[in-house]
């Protein structure tokens, strides 16, 4: 692991983006992690004082509290960044520092490039200048806002020095491709420059994007009159005149792209090579036909680009870092798992994984690369109905798949089947006899990882029980499944938790009775997943076993959970009632009563008591003094909704970027998904120039929701985002993304309050 910041690129010109060594993307979620980062970038390598730093992020919050959340973001920060194989950030007791190797930063090349001041220096500058300074990006602290602004009027005035020379040398050249990307990139940074609009307009015009040049003097005119209130000048208006007079050109052919990373999908019909030679050629026209626009619709629908393809083989590209790994192989794993009619039969598609850099060219959609020719071999080795992944991929998709290695190959496996669980052994009755020292030591320590969110322990210990004997086997699975619920992994825990339904144990043994909590979590586990069913039944015959066993501390476990399931599905009066007997039976567990209180502010809350978002808060801080973790970011959902709902979204984004900072630090990812969407909500109403982030914020929901298995979560992303394409006017994406997360949930459930918003989107649109 390099010490430094050897190979890694740093952009902060337009929104916040960091690149490893080996071209993947590191995704940093917290706001205030990526503000540390750009405190240590610009800091030369000097060192930053840990109370200037904390009082500079967190000006609201007593000293020792910004310095305990100053901890945490280095944590984050920290883990991102080993995460891409580097150590680069030095945490003193007294001070923080980048140390090693610089990084390569747009920021600190734009200004030695500026700094040298030559013809090609400055050129080399424009090259760089992406957008204003962390463009998009805003904290609710006074101090931090000043700084940023100071930094973006410096930057800006060096970006606009550089472009404004590119700009006038490419017109002396009379290159009106380097005209318009240079009067883009000044748009970008100054929309108000009347003469850059012009430039674009012109190089659009030589170019033959007659359309695209008339759709820019509206931008232009838009921009003067929302700004200024004044109307384009007279030679803007006459350069308009012209090109609409003129007759429509051909659109130019683009040059290929520069290199970029990317994931590579192969999918092809290996069993039409095995059809009798006499089929019929329409037939197997229309087969490929139907394959074609199979992949079509599900590469477009997980962001994908699908590229020229030969007879029975689809060629699709993902870019986007990791993530765009992760969409491959979902699309992989969906279109391997649709098998096409033929007379006589069935095809079984086969696909290929593999990732690494690429160049597209733009004008014909040919790519070329390395990892092409290896996505391709690699298909050709799968089997029909499989999807295979160059060796490379494992440690990218291990977290989301289930992978063995086939003959120099990766086979994938969807999460929700695994392939290595052990199978249980079926527990025997209930006796009243000790089921062993080791589950029950076992179980202890797993409590206590659990309440602290040592989640990377929890899962261990949960291993290592679920491989002893008989009961004590099937504490570990319960243990393994909760581990993974809260992991933010809801398919793979329902996969175990279903063997829960048979598992009894001695409450009094274990403190909380194992048995009892798994089948009270699996309802639960159920709606997350999109299939609600009879889980409301089942809970209630959990909880009334849980009554009659006469155990106080799994019986208010099991109400918590029971307020958490109706709160999960819209039923508020329901959630407050259970929220209100956990928190009366919780007397004796400060954490619980703790955490049993912010359920009941949030049932409040959600009711339309304004007293709710408050006891949230003192929730919150009663649960952090009494030394548990596992369940913050649970408040800081419910906190933020709640300043959303107050019209706060400045409040709103903080609380969801501290729920995305603690689940970053210790793995509790479980409400991840709406972490992600309460963020992008949040920029929404704020209005700030985050709108390209606020959309990349659903996105991102959505796919932490599919890789989590949570239909619920999928769904509820999938309406805030439809509403937000609706007010943009994208009516059609809209209903894409709308029916894109309704597909997520079961059909023939009972009508969730997140259901019911759904339909009653779907037919807004409809009207539309």
């Amino acid at each position: 692991m390099a010490e430094g910041g050897q190979g890694l690129q740093i952009r902060l010109l337009g929104e916040v983006r960091l690149t490893a060594p080996d071209g993947s993307e590191v995704r940093i979620p917290s706001r205030r992690s990526q503000a540390l980062l750009a405190f240590l970038v610009l800091s030369g390598g000097r060192s930053l004082l840990r109370t200037a730093v904390a009082e500079i992020l967190w000006p609201d919050s007593a000293a020792e509290q910004a310095r305990a959340s100053l901890r945490q973001e280095l944590a984050v920060l920290r883990k991102a960044l080993r995460q891409a194989g580097l150590e680069p950030v030095e945490a003193g007791k007294d001070r923080i520092r980048w140390t090693g190797a610089a990084p390569v930063a747009d920021v600190t090349e734009l200004e030695r490039r500026s700094a040298a001041g030559s013809l090609g220096d400055l050129r080399q500058a424009a090259a760089i200048c992406g957008g204003l300074f962390m463009q998009g990006f805003s904290l609710r602290s006074e101090a931090f806002m000043d700084w940023l602004e100071a930094e973006r009027a410096r930057l800006r005035t060096l970006s606009l020095t550089a472009l404004d020379e590119q700009l006038r040398a490419s017109e002396e050249a009379g290159d009106a491709g380097r005209i318009a990307l240079a009067a883009e990139q000044l748009l970008t940074i100054d929309p108000m420059r009347e003469a850059a609009h012009r430039s674009l307009i012109r190089a659009y015009a030589a170019l033959g994007r007659r359309s695209d040049a008339l759709r820019q003097f509206e931008t232009c005119r838009a921009a003067l009159s929302r700004e200024t209130g004044a109307a384009p000048s007279a030679e803007t208006e006459a350069l308009a005149a012209r090109i609409r007079a003129s007759d429509p050109l051909p659109e130019p052919v683009r040059t290929p792209s520069a290199r970029d990373g990317a994931a590579v999908l192969v999918v092809h019909l290996p069993e039409i090579a095995a059809l009798p030679p006499a089929t019929d050629p329409e037939t197997l026209a229309g087969v490929q036909a139907q394959f074609a626009a199979l992949a079509q619709r599900t590469v477009t629908g997980l962001e994908g680009r699908m590229l020229p393809g030969v007879g029975d083989r689809v060629v699709a590209l993902f870019t986007g870092g990791p993530e765009a790994e992760i969409r491959a192989a979902l699309a992989g794993l969906m279109l391997t798992d649709e098998p096409l009619p033929i007379e006589g039969g069935m095809l079984h598609p086969a696909g290929g994984l593999s990732s690494g850099l690429v160049a597209l060219d733009a004008a014909s959609g040919r790519v070329a690369g390395r990892s092409l020719q290896a996505a391709v071999q690699v298909a050709h080795r799968a089997a029909p109905g499989e999807l295979r992944a160059d060796l490379a991929m494992r440690e990218v998709l291990a977290e989301d798949y289930a992978l063995t290695e086939v003959a120099g190959t990766l086979r994938v496996v969807p999460p929700d089947v695994p392939v290595t669980m052990p199978t249980p052994t079926p527990p025997a009755p209930r006796r009243d006899v000790p089921q062993g020292p080791a589950a029950e030591a076992q179980w202890q320590d797993w409590r206590a990882a659990m309440r602290r969110g040592d989640l990377r322990t929890a899962a261990s210990i949960g291993d290592r029980t679920a491989a002893l004997p008989a009961e004590a086997g099937g504490v570990g699975q319960v243990m393994t499944g909760i581990t993974r619920l809260f992991r933010g992994r809801v398919g793979a825990a329902e996969a175990v938790l279903t063997h829960a339904e048979a598992l009894y144990t001695l409450p009094d043994l274990f403190g909380i009775d194992p048995g009892l909590s798994g089948r009270c979590l699996h309802p639960w586990v159920q709606c997350l997943r999109g299939a609600p069913g009879r889980a409301g039944e089942a809970l209630r015959r959990a909880v009334s076993e849980a009554q009659g066993a006469g155990h106080p501390e799994t019986l208010m476990a099991c109400l918590v959970v029971s307020a958490l399931m109706q709160d999960s599905l819209g039923e508020t009066v329901g959630a407050e009632a259970a929220a209100r007997a956990a928190h009366d039976a919780a007397g004796d567990w400060p954490d619980w009563q703790a955490f049993a209180l912010g359920l009941l502010g949030r049932a409040r809350d959600r009711l339309g008591d304004a007293a709710g978002t408050t006891q949230i808060a003192e929730a919150l801080s009663a649960y952090r003094a009494s030394g548990a973790a596992l369940a913050v970011p649970f408040f800081h959902v419910w906190l933020a909704e709640a300043h959303l709902e107050l019209g706060d979204a400045a409040e709103a984004l903080v609380q969801a970027d501290e729920g995305l900072s603690h689940g970053a630090a210790t793995g509790v990812l479980l409400v991840e998904p709406d972490l992600l969407r309460l963020q992008a909500l949040a920029l929404v109403h704020q209005g700030r120039g985050g709108e390209g982030q606020a959309e990349a914020g659903f996105i991102a929901s959505m796919e932490s929701a599919r890789r989590a298995g949570s239909g619920l979560y999928r769904l509820r992303a999938a309406v805030s985002y439809a509403g937000h394409l609706r007010r943009e006017g994208r009516v059609r994406d809209a209903i894409r993304r709308l029916e894109e997360g309704l597909a997520a949930i079961e059909p023939g459930g009972p009508p969730t309050a997140d259901l019911k918003a759904a339909q009653a989107l779907r037919q807004r649109l409809a009207m539309d």
